[in-house]
């Protein structure tokens, strides 16, 4: 498993990325399982299989599922999860981001935004377009797509949740 470095702070820690592989299941779910807490308690709900064991068992088979940690410096070589991504190639130039998530200590720092520049520039550069759906009235996610260059493209209301679809071209 190859990492790639993400940050490195002057706070003493630095963050990866990998692939994940299926000794990150538990982490993954619980790491997605927090995130995803305030979605469930405001909206009733959250995305598909994100607290699900066996979803993401699948995703990581199925799809390319990445788990994002950090590194102290008063414990090297302890990786420590914060975070995860599932991607799906639905077209051969589409990228479908089905989750992002991270703990909430890690929200906030850029760390997001620079996991999916890395994975836009080295691991999926032959991709034109990424698509992702979000809680239409979750302005920090809609904030977070739309400074990354996203366009919303539609709106709509399949259960009681609004949910935006997003778009991001090369």
């Amino acid at each position: 498993m190859q990492s790639h470095l993400l940050l490195d702070s002057k706070d003493g820690f630095q963050v990866y990325i990998r692939k994940a592989v299926l000794s990150d299941l538990f982490d993954l779910v619980n790491l997605s399982t927090a995130a995803f807490a305030n979605d469930l308690k405001t909206y009733g709900e959250g995305p598909v299989g994100y607290d699900s064991v066996f979803h993401m068992k699948q995703n990581i088979i199925d799809h390319y599922t990445f788990l994002i940690y950090k590194i102290n410096q008063a414990t090297p070589g302890q990786q420590n999860p914060i975070g995860g991504i599932v991607v799906r190639l639905d077209q051969p130039d589409t990228c479908h981001l089905s989750l992002i998530f991270f703990n909430q200590d890690a929200q906030g720092l850029g760390i997001g935004r620079k996991s999916l520049l890395f994975l836009r520039d080295n691991m999926f550069k032959h991709i034109s377009t990424w698509e992702a759906w979000t809680v239409r009235d979750n302005s920090t996610t809609k904030k977070f797509y739309e400074g990354l260059g996203f366009v919303k493209k539609v709106e709509f209301t399949p259960k009681a949740v609004a949910l935006s679809f997003y778009a991001w071209k090369k």
